[in-house]
């Protein structure tokens, strides 16, 4: 698919539409992807570290290190192999484009939500007893 095509799946909702972006989430940080793959390393090492001291079974906060874990790296390839990360998934809401993304993002953005979620219930559960 050439680069800034598009292909609507959904009119006015959905289209995938090739794009890349030299930086990270709404193509902040453009063009500094030594910086960018710096700091994807520090965070793949300390979420592997917080993920390997959890304890066996599920859990959402198991689920949403293994996500933001799966999400990053995927961007991460992307970055140190091409140099900027492939989005395509274009996608309109309410009549606002959202900036176009990727499985990788979607992966991090639902982790991060699962994470939430699992300190939400921690915090009611520690208020009821």
């Amino acid at each position: 698919m050439p680069l800034s095509s598009s292909i609507p799946l959904i009119p006015n909702l959905l289209a995938f539409t090739h794009a890349r972006n030299f930086g990270a989430s709404w193509s902040l940080f453009q063009n500094q992807v030594p910086m960018l793959i710096g700091v994807t390393i520090v965070a793949l090492v300390f979420m592997g570290n917080w993920y390997r001291k959890l304890h066996e079974g599920f859990s959402f906060e198991r689920l949403g290190l293994v996500l933001m874990l799966a999400g990053t790296l995927g961007n991460f390839i992307d970055r140190v192999f091409l140099g900027y990360v492939v989005d395509f998934i274009d996608m309109i809401f309410f009549g606002y484009d959202f900036p176009i993304f990727n499985v990788a993002d979607m992966a991090l953005t639902f982790g991060v939500i699962a994470l939430i979620y699992h300190e939400i219930r921690g915090i009611i559960h520690v208020k009821r007893t």
